[in-house]
This record gives C-alpha cells, sequence and structure tokens, in this order.
C-alpha cells in the first residue's frame, strides 16, 4: 500500500515537473524582434486582493463582472532569434500566485532589461482591493470599488470610476483621477 501511494505520488510529480519543463509560450516575429503573450486566469472572490510589486512596465487594471482575476503580461523581445526570446521570456516573467482570495504577480530581478518591453494588462472583479508598485511604467486603473494603492517611479497615473480608499504616488508623472470617490 505505501508502494503504491509513494509511487503514484512520485509519477504525478513528474508529470507535473515535465508539464512545467515543457511549457510552451506562442512567440511571434514581428517588428525586427518578437512578441509574446501569457495569460493567467485565477477564480476569486469580491472583496479580494490583487498585489503587484517589483515591475517594469505600464500596467493598466479593469474591473469587472468576472469571478475572476485576468492577468495578461505582453512581452516585445528585441532579440534576433527565436532561442534568444525564448530564454528572454523564462527569465522576465512576472512570477503569479495565488493564496485564499490574495492574487500576487511579483517582477522578475531588477536587472537592466534593454531589450525587453513588458506590460501587463489586469481583470479584476469591480469589488476588489489592489496594491501596485512598478519601478517604471505608466499606470491605469478604472471601474473599481475598493481600497486602491498605486506607486510608481517613473510615469503616470490614470483614475477612472473608482469608489474606495485610495492612495496614489508618482516619483516622475502627473496623477489624473476622474468620478473618484
Amino acid at each position: 500500500m505505501i508502494t503504491k501511494k509513494f509511487t503514484s505520488m512520485t509519477c504525478l510529480s513528474i508529470l507535473l515537473l515535465a508539464t512545467l519543463s515543457f511549457a510552451q509560450v506562442d512567440l511571434k516575429k514581428e517588428r525586427g524582434g518578437y512578441s509574446a503573450t501569457f495569460i493567467e486566469k485565477f477564480d476569486v472572490s469580491p472583496g479580494g486582493k490583487l498585489v503587484m510589486k517589483e515591475l517594469i512596465g505600464d500596467v493598466t487594471i479593469i474591473g469587472g463582472s468576472s469571478g475572476q482575476v485576468e492577468l495578461i503580461q505582453n512581452f516585445f523581445l528585441d532579440v534576433d532569434t527565436e532561442k534568444e526570446a525564448e530564454s528572454a521570456f523564462k527569465k522576465y516573467r512576472a512570477d503569479v500566485t495565488k493564496q485564499g482570495n490574495t492574487v500576487r504577480v511579483v517582477g522578475p530581478e531588477r536587472s537592466r532589461r534593454r531589450y525587453v518591453d513588458i506590460s501587463y494588462e489586469v481583470s479584476v472583479p469591480q469589488e476588489f482591493n489592489v496594491d501596485v508598485e512598478t519601478m517604471g511604467g505608466e499606470m491605469t486603473l478604472k471601474n473599481l470599488i475598493g481600497e486602491a494603492i498605486l506607486e510608481t517611479l517613473g510615469g503616470d497615473i490614470e483614475v477612472k470610476d473608482v469608489v474606495g480608499d485610495q492612495e496614489f504616488s508618482t516619483a516622475g508623472g502627473e496623477i489624473t483621477a476622474n468620478n473618484v470617490e
């Protein structure tokens, strides 16, 4: 009995590792480089939280009627070969996890990324809380009821149709707020 259980768990672990190791991203050759889109979806309940930290790139968050957080990471990789593009994608893709009703997105290592441009598009339930910090990039937040903390070291912040406790800061950009309570 113990042997069967151990064997089943070992096989399942190997299968999971193999699946993760061979996960492919659809790379498209364009504009002298490669583009890639990576989409992840998580079931959540209203009142949950999205935490995004250590990102470089534009972030757009829109509240809606879905019971999911959908994160789309868009990449443009200014490299010559598909192999270089795959390597850069793996290196610079954000780490995304879900624990309880919180989705956490943590950016990749902070090394300089001259040849990689990343943007993040996120859909959340309308009643949701967000805490987002970028080291550079524009931020847009629309149609949300909940706590909103947005901080960028370089870029504009645009907020529209947001109700709840809010804190916005930028070290190098403008803050525009419309229909905010």
